[in-house]
């Protein structure tokens, strides 16, 4: 026998779970709407270029866009950034909105390394490696 206490919990939790995929959703579709525009101002307006969604279908993942958002992401920063071993859509779209897509900031390569913290402050002497720590 189920006690109304539970089943009135359970209806709660059901209607919570489709509330935030709604929240989700709507999210994804400002994202999405977003880059559009983005790439309509790169492309003066023109936005035939975008791969067609439907060809790009895909089991949705955890912590993944339920539509494609590379080909939008690759439009806006001229290279496809999902190519790189370790960097999902997710990645890519934060990491843009995070730096941009003007690398001119950074005088070389090695310096926007350094930005991003991901060489290794060596402390070397000798020849030796003394201690070895990122940033």
């Amino acid at each position: 026998m189920w006690r109304p206490e539970y089943l009135f919990m359970l209806e709660q939790a059901h209607e919570e779970y489709w509330f935030y995929q709604k929240q989700i959703q709507d999210t994804e579709e400002k994202i999405r709407n977003q880059l559009l525009k983005q790439i309509a101002t790169i492309h003066q307006g023109d936005i035939s270029l975008i791969a067609d969604d439907d060809k790009h279908k895909k089991k949705v993942k955890k912590n993944q866009f339920s539509t494609p958002i590379g080909p939008l992401l690759q439009q806006v920063a001229g290279v496809d950034l999902c190519r790189i071993p370790g960097i999902s859509e997710v990645t890519a779209l934060e990491y843009m909105a995070e730096v941009g897509c003007d690398m001119s900031k950074w005088e070389t390569p090695k310096r926007f390394a350094a930005w991003n913290n991901v060489v290794p402050n060596n402390k070397i002497t000798g020849e030796k490696v003394i201690r070895s720590a990122f940033g």
